[in-house]
């Protein structure tokens, strides 16, 4: 709603941010604009961050254990399959800046089964199962890229199942 919609009744304050970023910032010497290179000290930060990189992906893929855990202990429900959901889609998000980009493919593969079954009721549970499993063994085995064989393998297998089952899934009727 704008100003003028606004009621003759009804006070109100229009605030306008100050624009003086120009002021925030300081203007680079040639010299220090000559050694500024933002991609280059970014690898730089990744490449010291990297000795941390396959800690983290145990981290999630420890978070994902936990999350199937709660599964296996109360079923598969829609609280549960929220928290597998999430810690997927967080490994997702992350595999391949952590040097996983395998992992990153199962993880897509699995969160775009859990978006398109309708409720967590038509989740089947082994499927996910699987899912669980072979993440953590392919981040447990290093199984990074396409030169795993057993990797490649497992992701392609989940796959063809994936499709598989998504294909004899009921379609939502169109309005």
């Amino acid at each position: 709603m704008g100003p003028d919609e606004l009621g003759d009744d009804e006070d109100y304050e229009v605030i306008k941010p100050p624009r003086n970023l120009k002021s925030k910032v300081r203007e680079l010497s040639a010299r220090e604009a000559s050694k500024f290179d933002p991609i280059k000290d970014a690898e730089t930060a990744l490449q010291r961050l990297s000795g941390n990189f396959d800690d983290w992906m145990k981290n999630e893929t420890r978070d994902l254990a936990e999350a199937w855990k709660a599964v296996e202990q109360d079923g598969l429900n829609t609280e549960t399959m929220d928290r597998v959901y999430q810690t997927t889609h967080n490994i997702r998000g992350q595999a391949v800046t952590l040097g996983f980009p395998l992992v990153g493919e199962a993880a897509a593969l699995f969160c775009h089964l859990m978006d398109t079954v309708p409720d967590a009721s038509h989740l089947p549970k082994e499927l996910a199962a699987r899912y669980v499993a072979a993440i953590r063994a392919m981040v447990a085995e290093n199984a990074r890229d396409e030169n795993s064989p057993t990797g490649k393998a497992l992701v392609n297998g989940l796959a063809d199942v994936t499709d598989a089952l998504l294909d004899r899934m009921p379609k939502p009727k169109q309005d």
